[in-house]
């Protein structure tokens, strides 16, 4: 490269400045270079500060001059400038070089994202865990990406569009797969809050509980999908199914019986459907304690009609065999047994107190209705004239028991006992005599059994309630305690036995359950006073 001498110098003795005039020094010469002044001697060019101004290493040694000769001369401190500046950019580009050369970013925060815009720098995107990542606009997360959670997405706090479909909305969100799944949740703190998962099977939908690290808390509920749209819908509560719906009808607690309306599981031994009971309009309430099915073993209430257009409610009752008409209550308001002359009104051990009624009892005497009609005979004439004398007054224990000797009220009558002994007197059975009645009679006994039954605990949690309070709606966070039944986590596996997750299930136990049972508690005389009052007028 060839000397630089365009031009005349003024030179100061003692002064390092050097003024060019017609000089053209910036970006033609470079510092470092060597500088010949018009005194012979050489310097080293410090700076360059303008086309015509420059500044020496070192005090100009010569006379004060202007205007004067002058010539500059390339050295290797270009070179070496070079490489300081190569190296300071090798330097500084390294980290851009390792991280977002290579693809690489840092994992930034909510108010600086990793990798953001130049105008807009808190938006672009976060890491937020291992494996885990979002998109933050305006310094807040948006939409985040698990994979720790079964590679699921999250929209944080984000609504799907808008309100109103002319500012921005979608016209239909569509998860698609093998088996979709779709998480919601309401935080991001693995270990304050579960999942709610919707998940699609080939022909089953499920709406489950999951915890954060994707294992099974519970299903709470699931549809079953055929060739024409659902074929049922199940609703669980702590894992437990609580409602289920089929084409058989709907199940309360367990799934429908067929040709029920609905079923109701009401215990552990027993179901109340109801169902229409035929194709003429008639309606059945049945409790089945063999689960059996509505109509075998079952007691049930039917709506029945009299005739085309009245309605009535029959009661029906079984033992063994199909349920059987114990009594109807007619559309006119009429009240009677299911079955002509089969059934008692009460029974030794459980007697009905009073009886109201206008008129008394009508019972049959039609002549064409009885067998063996005779009058008494001697034998039976001595009992009843031994019995005219027996009348008594008494009062009944239980009453005395219950108001006092002198409150109880007086009663008059016959003693079972007194008429029993008459007949034995004559040599007569008092069994075959209707007058006189030996019922045997029960006891209610208190037993104890073991039963297993879900162990509960009382658990005290916060939850959100609206109130409206002068036509406006208040949310606020209340305490609320409540018994929820204890889950316990067990293995889930595919079909060839790999572990992939767990399931919840309920913890059981074996408490004692006390009920009641009716056992023999010996026997009760008592007395037909009509058919007595007949007996007795024989020996008047």
């Amino acid at each position: 490269m060839s000397w630089y001498s365009t031009g005349t110098v003024s030179v100061t003795n003692g002064a390092t400045l050097v003024t060019g005039t017609g000089t053209g020094w910036f970006g033609a010469l470079q510092n470092g270079w060597g500088f010949v002044g018009p005194d012979g001697r050489l310097y080293e060019i410090e700076s360059i500060t303008d086309a015509a101004s420059l500044t020496l290493g070192t005090a100009y040694q010569g006379a004060t001059a202007s205007p004067q000769a002058y010539a500059i001369f390339p050295t290797n401190s270009l070179d070496i400038a070079l490489v300081a500046s190569v190296q300071s950019l090798i330097t500084n580009y390294q980290s851009i070089y390792d991280g977002a050369g290579q693809g690489k970013f840092p994992d930034g925060t909510l108010g600086a994202p990793g990798w953001r815009f130049l105008a807009d720098l808190d938006s672009g995107a976060r890491r937020i865990g291992d494996n885990n990542w979002a998109l933050v606009a305006g310094g807040t997360d948006i939409i985040k990406l698990f994979t720790d959670r079964a590679e699921m997405l999250a929209l944080e706090d984000t609504p799907i569009g808008q309100a109103t479909p002319a500012v921005a909305s979608f016209s239909a969100v569509n998860v698609v797969g093998p088996s979709p799944v779709m998480d919601l949740s309401n935080s991001d703190d693995p270990a304050s809050h579960q999942r709610t998962r919707f998940l699609r099977w080939t022909d089953v939908f499920r709406m489950a509980t999951r915890d954060d690290a994707g294992a099974s808390v519970s299903i709470d509920y699931e549809m079953r999908l055929g060739a024409l749209g659902a074929t049922s819908h199940s609703w669980r509560v702590e894992g437990v199914e609580g409602l289920k719906l089929t084409s058989d009808g709907l199940g309360v607690g367990v799934a429908p019986i067929a040709g029920s309306a609905v079923t109701v599981k009401s215990d552990s031994a027993a179901h109340l459907a109801l169902r229409r009971h035929s194709s003429d309009g008639v309606v059945q309430l049945s409790l089945d304690p063999s689960r059996n099915g509505v109509g075998s073993r079952d007691a049930s209430i039917r709506s029945v009609q009299d005739g085309s257009t009245q309605v009535g409610m029959s009661f029906f009752t079984s033992s063994a065999a199909d349920p059987v008409e114990r009594l109807r209550i007619r559309y006119d308001g009429h009240i009677h047994p299911g079955t002509d002359d089969a059934q008692s009104l009460g029974t030794a051990s459980f007697r009905w107190d009073d009886f109201y009624a206008t008129n008394t009892a009508i019972q049959s005497s039609d002549e064409r209705l009885k067998h063996g009609i005779r009058v008494l005979n001697d034998a039976e004439k001595r009992v009843a004239a031994s019995l005219m004398a027996g009348t008594r007054i008494y009062q009944w224990i239980d009453a005395v028991e219950a108001k006092g000797e002198n409150a109880a009220r007086l009663h008059c009558g016959f003693i079972a006992q007194d008429v029993e002994a008459a007949f034995d007197a004559e040599g007569l059975d008092v069994g075959r005599y209707s007058l006189f009645t030996r019922t045997p009679v029960t006891k209610t006994v208190t037993k104890t059994r073991e039963v297993e039954r879900q162990v509960t605990e009382t658990i005290t949690s916060d939850v959100m309630e609206v109130e409206v309070v002068d036509g406006v709606a208040v949310q606020t966070l209340v305490s609320k305690t409540v018994k929820q039944g204890v889950m316990a986590d067990i293995p889930l596996v595919d079909e060839d036995g790999t572990k992939i997750g767990t399931h919840r299930i309920p913890v059981m136990e074996i408490v004692a359950e006390e009920y009641a049972v009716e056992e023999p508690n010996g026997d009760r005389l008592g007395l037909r006073y009509a058919e007595l009052m007949c007996f007795l007028m024989a020996a008047s």
